[in-house]
C-alpha cells in the first residue's frame, strides 16, 4: 500500500522494498523496540486511507444496488471478523447473489418493433404481435430452475387468451439440464391441454443436441422448431 501511494510501478520495487525491510529488521530493531503499537497502527491507517473511495461505492449503489450491498456487507465483515472471514462472507455474499438471480429469471412477452425484424420485450415499447401467436423469451444463460420457468411461462400463457401458438425463445440459453427438459415436456403438455401448441426458436445447437438426445426434439416436431422468432412470425402470417 505504502509503495502504491508513492508511485510504484514497476516489481523492481518489490525488490527493494524487501530489501530494507530486511536491513531495517536486522539493523534497527532496537531502535522501534519501544516504538507505541499506537503510532505503527496510525501509520498503517494512513497507507490505507488512500484505498478507500466512497465516490466508487455511490457509482456502483446507483448501477446496481445488489452489488453495492455485496461490498457494504463485505467491507463491514472485514472491519468486524478480519480479513481473511470477511472475505469468505463477501464469497458468500456473491454466491447468494447468483443463486438468487438463478432462481428469480427474466421471462417476458416479446414482438416486433416497427416494420422491422427487431424484436423487444412489451415494456417500454410499441411492439407489433398477432393475436394468436405469443413469444415469448428467456433471458436466462442456463434453463436450471424448471419450476419456477414452467409457471412463469404459465402465468403469461394464461394472461394472454386466445392464444394458439406459444413460441419459446431461447436464444439467450445456453444449458439445459434433465430436471429442464422434463419441465419443459410437462409444459408442453399442460400447454396442449389448454389448446395451444407450443414451438422452440433460437435454440443453439448444444443445447438442441440435447434436446435431441433425450427425444424431446422427436416428440415436439421438427415442424415447431424454427432458426429464429421472426421466422416463427412468418411461418403464421404475422406481418
Amino acid at each position: 500500500v505504502v509503495n502504491d501511494s508513492a508511485g510504484a510501478n514497476t516489481p523492481l520495487t518489490g525488490i527493494i522494498t524487501a530489501a530494507l525491510m530486511g536491513l531495517v529488521v536486522v539493523l534497527m530493531t532496537p531502535v522501534f523496540f519501544f516504538l507505541p503499537t499506537a503510532a505503527l497502527a496510525a501509520i498503517i491507517l494512513v497507507a490505507v486511507a488512500g484505498l478507500i473511495d466512497f465516490s466508487v461505492l455511490a457509482e456502483i449503489w446507483h448501477d446496481n444496488k445488489a452489488d453495492a450491498a455485496v461490498m457494504v456487507v463485505t467491507f463491514v465483515a472485514v472491519l468486524g471478523l478480519g480479513v481473511e472471514k470477511g472475505i469468505i462472507v463477501g464469497i458468500f455474499m456473491v454466491l447468494l447473489r447468483y443463486l438468487w438471480r438463478t432462481v428469480q429469471p427474466h421471462v417476458a412477452s416479446i414482438g416486433r418493433l416497427g416494420h422491422g425484424e427487431i424484436l423487444r420485450t412489451f415494456k417500454g415499447h410499441q411492439v407489433k404481435t398477432c393475436q394468436h401467436v405469443l413469444a415469448v423469451r428467456i433471458d436466462e444463460s442456463a434453463f436450471a430452475n424448471a419450476t419456477v420457468f414452467e409457471d412463469t411461462l404459465v402465468r403469461i400463457a394464461v394472461e394472454q387468451p386466445g392464444t394458439e401458438h406459444l413460441v419459446l425463445d431461447g436464444s439467450a440459453i445456453n444449458f439445459i439440464d434433465a430436471s429442464g427438459l422434463q419441465s419443459l415436456d410437462t409444459f408442453r403438455l399442460r400447454l396442449r391441454d389448454a389448446g395451444v401448441r407450443l414451438y422452440l426458436s433460437g435454440i443453439k445447437d448444444p443445447v438442441q443436441d440435447r434436446m435431441r438426445d433425450a427425444g424431446f426434439l422427436e416428440t415436439l416436431g421438427a415442424e415447431s422448431v424454427f432458426m429464429d422468432t421472426n421466422a416463427a412470425f412468418a411461418a403464421f402470417g404475422c406481418a
